[in-house]
């Protein structure tokens, strides 16, 4: 059971600030296999109560590797992060990072708040890997993103501005501001000369992110309606798997994940890549806002 949370991949991701919410959107990629791993039924759902939990998983792990999910009123992904194992077997207390994001996944939007989870996750012990997790939630009626780093013991939260078109990006290295702000969890960064030298593209996956998102400050400038949020989410995936498709539609690429929370509630949608037309997005999943059921 516990090997079942021991998996890292590779993804990318952005939270964006758009006119009437906030849009979290992710690709999923592994390096092993990953068209076999994740195709068919590939969201689960969990019942707590009156609670729906949902996620995007591969056919082998549970939530928490590999984890897009979503409840009412808030987004969760996370990113594996390329860090340095230097005296990692000499922690005490070890932990992995995806049952951390499995917490985070799990806890109730009221509750999801940065300084809170932080305070409460630290106690569990000292990490012997790291991730970058992003979050979307409502609270208090706003709109609020953030995402928090953590490698060992180190944690750093970094929020979304307030602004339509800020937004935050992440890729499988510790955000490279960290390093230049001498933030204490970049003393964990994998082989820092590889990273300077973008030895393995990173860097160039978070200017395209900038570029593309600045492309469309047109469409971020828009309030999106309930009556056309599927065709919002179609429109997206047009953009990455037709308009953006070299940048990330790889060979490690097992899906695209789109999440929006605004006025109208919370929608997501996932589309394999599996070379079937847009049209074929798997689903919409639609969780209307309270003001609107």
């Amino acid at each position: 059971m516990y090997l079942l949370a021991d998996n890292t991949s590779g993804c990318q991701t952005a939270i964006i600030r758009y006119g009437s919410g906030v849009a979290l959107l992710h690709t999923e990629e592994d390096y092993y296999d990953v068209a076999a791993r994740m195709n068919t039924e590939h969201t689960i759902e969990f019942r707590d109560g009156d609670r729906s939990l949902k996620c995007l998983t591969y056919n082998d792990l549970m939530p928490g590797a590999g984890l897009y999910g979503w409840q009412k009123d808030m987004i969760v992904a996370v990113d594996s992060l390329f860090l340095s194992e230097d005296r990692i077997f000499e922690i005490d207390r070890p932990m992995l990072a995806n049952i951390i994001a499995w917490l985070i996944w799990y806890e109730t939007p009221k509750h999801a708040d940065a300084s809170s989870i932080v305070t409460k996750l630290k106690k569990l012990g000292t990490l012997v890997d790291g991730y970058a997790i992003n979050v979307v939630r409502r609270s208090k009626g706003n709109i609020e993103g953030y995402k928090v780093t953590f490698a060992r013991d180190e944690w750093e939260v970094e929020n979304l501005g307030d602004k339509v078109g800020d937004n935050l990006r992440q890729v499988n290295i510790v955000e490279p501001d960290y390093a230049r702000k001498r933030r204490p969890v970049a003393k964990y960064r994998h082989t820092p000369w590889k990273m300077g030298l973008d030895y393995y593209g990173f860097l160039k996956r978070l200017r395209d992110m900038k570029t593309h998102i600045n492309e469309h400050s047109q469409l971020l400038a828009q309030k999106f309606e309930q009556s056309n949020i599927k065709l919002v989410h179609q429109y997206i995936h047009k953009i990455i798997f037709e308009k953006y498709k070299k940048q990330y539609v790889t060979e490690w690429m097992g899906a695209m994940c789109v999440g929006l929370l605004d006025s109208t509630g919370l929608s997501v949608s996932t589309k394999l890549n599996d070379k079937r037309p847009i049209k074929t997005v798997e689903y919409v999943d639609l969780i209307l806002g309270d003001g609107l059921l």
